[in-house]
């Protein structure tokens, strides 16, 4: 979510030493932030508050995370999922702002070191994500979500996997 809000903090107060503050990430679904907490207007209010101080890009972290996603998932068996997705790319289409989606992070599969099933996953999640979303003006790529400290679990085949969904 966005952490400035127009109405208590100026433009001015946003700059940092080496320029303005230009994009977000949007946590969604993870455990910490789940999507349904904002209603429909809230989130419409916020990307308001984005578009005032200039946010852009925005950036999804996750499109899923273990047993959720932020759209009504095939892939992922998430059919009760409200669609924050679609509400996000309508909203930033709508202001001209760009989108990077976050891939699917199962955080065991890849954890176990069986990167090959987290790829294949987000082979078919990319691929659904693309048949929803791929025409909304405001989808400009893709962010992989997985993060680590070292090399290890494979890590290197797993970016190299997710990397090449990405870019066919």
């Amino acid at each position: 979510l966005s952490f400035i809000h127009a109405e208590t903090i100026s433009k001015d107060d946003i700059m940092i030493k080496k320029g303005p503050i230009t994009g977000t990430y949007i946590d969604e679904v993870s455990v910490d932030i789940p999507s349904s907490n904002w209603s429909r207007e809230q989130w419409i209010k916020d990307f308001d508050y984005m578009q005032e101080i200039g946010i852009d890009p925005v950036i999804f972290i996750r499109g899923g995370y273990k047993d959720k996603s932020v759209f009504p998932s095939k892939v992922l068996g998430t059919s009760y999922a409200d669609d924050l997705a679609g509400l996000i790319f309508e909203e930033t289409s709508k202001r001209n702002m760009s989108v990077f989606f976050g891939l699917y992070m199962s955080n065991e599969d890849w954890n176990r070191g069986d990167y090959m099933t987290e790829i294949k996953i987000n082979r078919e999640f990319v691929n659904e994500v693309c048949e929803r979303y791929g025409d909304y003006p405001s989808f400009d790529g893709w962010y992989i979500p997985h993060e680590v400290t070292r090399d290890c679990l494979n890590i290197g085949e797993v970016f190299k996997g997710l990397s090449a969904i990405c870019k066919d």
